[in-house]
């Protein structure tokens, strides 16, 4: 008796202990699984429908909780599935092609289902966000025998609750679920197959989830929009929203839902077609620094010469893209190594793919830099807009920037990357912004501004010392909109050729380009023969903590 009373207190007290912690100022930025059990069980997941995937990562989410051992098999992360065994991180494995016999295997740490209504979509995160905090796996009607057959029979039909409409359903929410999640990360996920799979991260951890509909979309509602907006007013500043604004079809555009969220001091965390992370962030430990690389023989500045700085300024802050597109078209390239490339990485990888951020720090060669990608702790706009609708907007890009510069430490970056503007200079505000908030973090020694080139900056002006410590160089390159795809041997030459032309059109004015290229189109590859070929002109190509060291030596050179 004494220690079902015990038991009963406890219970009680979670919706107490999860305020305590939401409302902490030392909150986590993510959070991670304990580590991964070494046998595991693998789903396939490519050949499954969208029912039996919804259940899939659902399951998962929830065994991962108390130990990692569930592995959704998918083309996309196949790669990080062998690092793992190389690793010995993974001894054995069995495959299930079915969800049944796994769902008999589980049934003890399951304590029910719940049935969304296939004809409203927004019913999938209303019992995703039950499901975390219920213990249930996410079933449709049609599964509901299977599951039965498996021995579990608590089984909740959203259909029952009798809401009239999502705000309706979501009202409830609020009221009866959100209290009992964990409130410093939050989702925006939608109902198409480029989210369902990061689903296990958000129910593993209890993390509120949400979609929010583009203006243009036919299930807009501004009602419910006020809501979301309610929900991010409800939760701490300064923390990040995993997944995506814009779906294949429906939406907010990147832009104005990355600077919706950031209004009110919210910073995205990009991913889709991406998931596992109730795995990958079990696979170790996120106190990583960057190597020792080995290092070149340093240059000396030469003013007959021209520096580049071949960056990837753009997709390092998407979670996504580092876990299926980095390897591809950047890390497995049997060209890396002869090109300097400087790569933008998220603070995210540390936490959500350790194991993988330790791969890249120790294979990386001389030619090879990190530097934190666009804007620090998550995608945002500091420059426009961001933390304007929270109560102390000083206050809150103060502790955004001290947020940044101790991640970027504990990863050993010096160099930021920040969005400014799609179109235009910095400005006496902009200005303003940098020598307040980002200038005093004495971790944050460069800055790359711009994700992409804004008229009116050329190799001239491009680069400045802001103070006495501080250095800033501007992108001076866009990206193509041409479809160039990177596995098509044949767009090689014409890729090439394009951005030759725009690093000489820049490089007409100084002695020091910043250039970006774009992931989705250049590789080592392609920027090979971009080097190979303007050498010759009088261009030397480094990576970018060279490029800002050079850049400094021939700034006190010439005062």
């Amino acid at each position: 008796m004494r220690e079902t009373k015990w038991y009963i207190f406890l219970l009680s007290m979670i919706p107490i202990l999860l305020y305590a912690e939401n409302n902490s100022s030392d909150r986590p930025y993510l959070l991670q699984s304990s580590p991964c059990a070494p046998n595991i069980c693998l789903i396939n997941y490519d050949k499954m429908n969208r029912e039996e995937r919804l259940l899939a990562v659902s399951l998962q989410g929830l065994i991962n909780r108390k130990q990692p051992r569930i592995y959704l098999r998918e083309r996309l992360s196949d790669h990080l599935l062998n690092l793992y065994k190389e690793k010995g991180i993974i001894k054995k494995e069995t495959e299930y092609s079915a969800l049944l016999p796994l769902l008999k295997q589980y049934k003890e740490e399951i304590t029910g289902a719940i049935i969304y209504d296939p004809r409203k979509t927004w019913t999938i995160n209303l019992v995703s966000n039950i499901a975390s905090v219920e213990d249930r796996i996410i079933i449709s009607p049609h599964q509901l025998p299977q599951v039965e057959q498996a021995g579990i029979s608590d089984i909740k039909d959203v259909k029952d609750f009798g809401f009239k409409n999502e705000c309706e359903a979501f009202d409830w929410y609020m009221a009866n679920i959100f209290p009992k999640q964990y409130h410093s990360i939050l989702s925006v996920c939608g109902y198409e197959k480029m989210h369902d799979i990061y689903r296990d991260y958000l129910i593993c951890f209890r993390i509120p989830t949400f979609w929010l509909p583009g203006k243009k979309d036919p299930d807009y509602n501004p009602e419910m929009e006020n809501r979301i907006i309610r929900l991010w007013q409800k939760t701490p500043v300064n923390i990040p929203v995993i997944g995506f604004w814009p779906a294949t079809k429906s939406g907010y555009e990147e832009y104005e839902g990355v600077q919706l969220a950031g209004k009110y001091g919210k910073f995205t965390i990009v991913n889709t077609w991406a998931g596992n992370y109730s795995f990958h962030s079990g696979t170790g430990n996120s106190e990583i620094k960057m190597l020792q690389r080995r290092r070149n023989e340093k240059k000396q500045f030469d003013p007959t010469r021209k520096y580049v700085a071949l960056t990837m300024i753009e997709s390092g802050d998407a979670i996504g893209y580092i876990q299926y597109g980095l390897g591809a078209r950047q890390w497995d390239e049997p060209e890396r190594g002869q090109v300097p490339i400087s790569i933008g990485v998220t603070p995210a990888i540390q936490y959500l793919m350790p194991c993988y951020l330790e791969h890249l720090f120790r294979s990386a060669t001389a030619n090879e830099y990190f530097f934190c990608s666009i804007s620090g702790a998550g995608y945002c706009y500091p420059l426009e807009q961001y933390a304007s609708e929270t109560q102390d907007r000083s206050k809150t890009l103060s502790e955004y920037f001290e947020k940044t510069a101790t991640l970027m430490q504990k990863l050993d970056l010096s160099i930021l990357g920040l969005y400014s503007h799609p179109n235009r200079m910095w400005d006496e505000r902009d200005l303003h912004t940098v020598q307040n908030y980002i200038l005093p973090q004495k971790q944050i020694k460069s800055i790359l501004s711009d994700m992409g080139r804004c008229d009116g900056y050329t190799g001239k002006n491009a680069n400045d010392m802001l103070n006495a410590n501080t250095s800033v160089h501007h992108i001076l390159t866009r990206w193509s909109t041409e479809a160039w795809p990177y596995d098509d041997c044949r767009y090689d030459k014409p890729a090439a050729d394009w951005l030759i032309r725009k690093i000489r059109e820049q490089g007409k004015e100084g002695n020091f380009l910043p250039v970006m290229f774009y992931s989705w189109h250049y590789g080592p590859r392609r920027l090979k023969i971009v080097k190979d070929t303007l050498e010759k002109e009088g261009y030397t190509f480094v990576t970018l903590d060279e490029f800002d060291r050079l850049f400094r030596e021939a700034t006190n050179r010439y005062n």
